[in-house]
């Protein structure tokens, strides 16, 4: 199956218009590893924080990675440690 990630970015920025905070986070997935756009971290933590506002697992984990490694903001592991927690505490069985 081809990827058509043009047409996800745009359902997915349409979506994330009205407040869905599922494609907030996969937007900053795409940004993060540059899926149909050009990498951009500083958009990706973006979107991640404003899904976390909804307490998305996955933006908590992907927070957690970020601060963690010091993937794309400065290296805060007690931070990293925090949102990874968050992750854990909203559902996520395996972080990272």
């Amino acid at each position: 199956m081809q990827e058509d990630h043009g047409q996800a970015l745009q359902n997915l920025e349409a979506a994330a218009l009205v407040g869905d905070a599922d494609a907030l986070h996969n937007l900053g997935y795409m940004y993060m590893n540059g899926l149909g756009v050009e990498r951009n971290m500083t958009k990706a933590k973006g979107y991640f924080d404003e899904a976390a506002k909804s307490n998305i697992t996955a933006a908590f984990n992907a927070l957690g990675y970020m601060y963690y490694r010091g993937a794309g903001v400065e290296k805060n592991i007690t931070l990293g440690e925090h949102f990874l927690k968050l992750a854990g505490v909203y559902g996520m069985r395996t972080c990272i």
